[in-house]
């Protein structure tokens, strides 16, 4: 949800000097890959092999999935295109990062009672379509998006190229199943400090502020009702920066800002901490402009006691 900047009493937080990756025992065994930064909720963030499938009227087409998922390739053709599968060996692993992403204390209380991991083909082949689009134009103007500053810690760092990171985005649970099943939808967002786009940040307490107790509905997807009861819910969303254009003020765009080449635009807009909203930002934020640039993977499910 975009940011209408909520009043916290927090100040801003200084840079961590604490290595960026949290303990081994939150990542996965299966690991194959070495993290620039932060946890891995996955086994790897490589793909298995392509698989070819043949939709109606006899074309063919490619897209791989991630090696971890339980969804096979052709599953993804029928019904709704989508499967939602409990990870509770993951609910250890996002209580940690959650805490430890939490420097206004708002979050002293957490449970985190259930995670689910999204498999939803369609909006991971136009995420991976939008990732192919984006080092084409790198490519084309001969282009390599620096690093983000200051780095994103402890989230997971998945490509170099395109400053591919986990995020966590708060919502509320009737728009939690939307988005998982039909994706973001930027036309839709009222426009926050930094423009009609889809706002994610690197803190859970940032996220936790637009996070709402669901309804106690028995037709919900997801867990349980008795595990839904009072729960919030947040998506723990791959995202791809790219670009990011650095902002010092408020910006009122529906797409990023131009760079110097008239129609060339930035991927993304970050509000850095004490620069952005002229000085007075607390929590950074990153904001793109394209539903294709995100990937709602995670859906955790938690409590604050104290705050519901």
């Amino acid at each position: 949800d975009p940011s209408s900047s909520p009043t916290c009493t927090c100040g801003p937080s200084s840079p961590s000097s604490s290595s960026s990756v949290l303990s081994p025992q939150y990542q996965d065994s299966a690991l194959t890959t070495t993290p620039v930064h932060g946890m891995s909720p996955n086994s790897s963030p490589s793909s298995r092999n392509p698989a070819d499938l043949q939709p109606g009227g006899g074309s063919s087409w490619q897209y791989t999935i991630p090696s971890y998922w339980q969804t096979l390739p052709w599953e993804g053709l029928s019904g709704r295109g989508m499967q939602i599968f409990p990870v509770p060996e993951k609910i250890g692993w996002m209580q940690e990062l959650m805490k430890t992403t939490d420097h206004c204390n708002k979050l002293s209380g957490l449970e985190v009672k259930h995670v689910d991991r999204v498999e939803n083909v369609m909006l991971w082949q136009a995420y991976q379509h939008q990732k192919a689009r984006m080092l084409d134009i790198q490519r084309r103007y001969a282009e390599v998006p620096e690093a983000i500053s200051p780095p994103i810690e402890p989230h997971w760092q998945l490509d170099h190229q395109l400053n591919e990171f986990y995020l966590f985005h708060g919502t509320t649970a009737d728009s939690t199943e939307v988005i998982t099943e039909f994706g973001f939808d930027e036309r839709l967002a009222r426009s926050g400090l930094y423009g009609g786009g889809i706002y994610f940040a690197e803190k859970a307490c940032k996220a936790f502020q637009y996070t709402s107790a669901p309804k106690d509905d028995p037709s919900r997807m997801g867990p349980s009702r008795s595990t839904l009861d009072n729960c919030r819910c947040l998506l723990y969303c791959r995202v791809l920066l790219g670009h990011g254009w650095y902002t010092h003020a408020n910006y009122s765009g529906h797409r990023p800002p131009e760079k110097a080449r008239k129609g060339r635009l930035y991927d993304s807009v970050i509000a850095n901490t004490a620069v952005a909203n002229k000085g007075q930002q607390i929590h950074r934020e990153f904001v793109v402009y394209d539903r294709d640039q995100v990937y709602p993977e995670f859906v955790v499910y938690f409590t604050v006691k104290g705050r519901d």
